[in-house]
């Protein structure tokens, strides 16, 4: 699970500061990567490699809005609301959200570091390997595991 502190204005035009909260299990992970042609690691290298932003955009609002949620306790993250809508769909709709993508899109690695951190423990830890490799050999993304494997201690 991964907080994000953002500061954005409603609208009525009032600043508010708040905690958002993005988690993705290793199920919710797999179905993603399965959704995407070739998986998760193919299809963000042919972003990179065609430099398509709107392609970068869609998967990183996708994750947003599969990843939100609402916290209500230490044991308790709600992703939909009593009607099984998905909050993300809201959320995507809020100048947080906004505020949020465009903070990510400002460096490459927010990026990943944004997506490693939604990530489930099981795998974070191989996940935040692969990125550092990945900027060492010139801060590319791409080497993010996604088959969802649990590393084994």
């Amino acid at each position: 699970m991964i907080r994000k502190t953002l500061t954005y204005l409603d609208y009525e035009g009032q600043e508010h500061t708040k905690d958002f909260y993005f988690s993705l299990s290793q199920t919710e992970f797999a179905l993603m990567n399965n959704r995407l042609p070739g998986g998760f690691e193919s299809y963000l290298k042919r972003i990179q490699e065609d430099h398509n932003e709107e392609k970068l955009l869609d998967l990183l609002t996708m994750f947003i809005i599969e990843g939100y949620g609402i916290r209500e306790s230490d044991d308790d993250f709600v992703k939909e609301d009593e009607q099984g809508r998905k909050l993300g769909i809201r959320f995507k709709c809020t100048e947080a959200c906004d505020n949020l993508i465009t903070e990510l899109l400002e460096k490459e690695n927010n990026i990943g570091a944004f997506l490693i951190g939604m990530l489930p423990k099981s795998i974070q830890k191989n996940a935040d390997a692969k990125l550092k490799e990945a900027m060492a050999n010139g801060g590319n993304i791409t080497a993010l595991p996604v088959s969802g494997e649990s590393e084994k201690n």
